[in-house]
């Protein structure tokens, strides 16, 4: 499958650039079929253990309707993937029809929020009420918050404020090949937009 092939590789990758990485992370999207097919945390050990990198190092993504397809299935592997260092992260939250008591359930590490949230962020004090009481909400769970599609320094500047734990977008980098994110990460400033 090509969603193993895939985390075999950055397992590679990672490997080849632990010290330009110094404590960062890899996140890898998972597709429904590779998260909801078996084998997935012994696959996980056994690439972990012979490419021989920290767990540390590797994040995995799932959205959070790919993790509702079996509730109780997700909650099961997110804990084991736990167990053997690798965190799993929710992501695209909010663009689903995923509940509250859902997200109180599952034992993802981060919850990425929906890009969808940002838009109109900067210039109304509605949408940031309303992100500051998701991040808030998350937070109280003991869980970490990523947001997507920050495009701007105001997005930046008011998501801070309301206490996201994570941001990225193009405000940051847009999407770029392998070697510019390895200069990205050796430089520490910036690719132009």
């Amino acid at each position: 499958m090509i969603g193993r092939w895939m985390l075999y590789r950055v397992c590679n990758f990672i490997k080849a650039n632990e010290s330009v990485l110094d404590g960062r992370y890899v996140s890898v999207n998972l597709s429904a079929k590779e998260f909801g097919g078996e084998g997935l945390v012994e696959y996980m050990k056994a690439v972990i253990a012979s490419v021989g990198i920290s767990p540390s190092f590797l994040k995995l993504e799932i959205t959070e309707t790919e993790s509702m397809i079996n509730i109780e299935d997700a909650i099961r592997k997110i804990d084991d993937l736990k167990s053997i260092g690798v965190d799993v992260y929710v992501d695209d939250f909010g663009s689903g029809y995923s509940s509250l008591a859902y997200l109180k359930r599952l034992p993802a590490a981060v919850v990425k929020l929906d890009r969808v949230f940002v838009d109109h962020l900067a210039a109304s004090e509605e949408e940031r009420a309303f992100m500051g009481g998701m991040i808030r909400m998350i937070a109280g769970k003991r869980r970490k918050v990523l947001v997507e599609g920050v495009c701007s320094a105001a997005q930046r500047d008011s998501l801070k404020a309301l206490g996201a734990d994570y941001l990225q977008g193009f405000f940051f980098s847009k999407a770029v090949p392998e070697s510019d994110f390895l200069r990205l990460l050796c430089d520490g400033r910036p690719l132009p937009l």
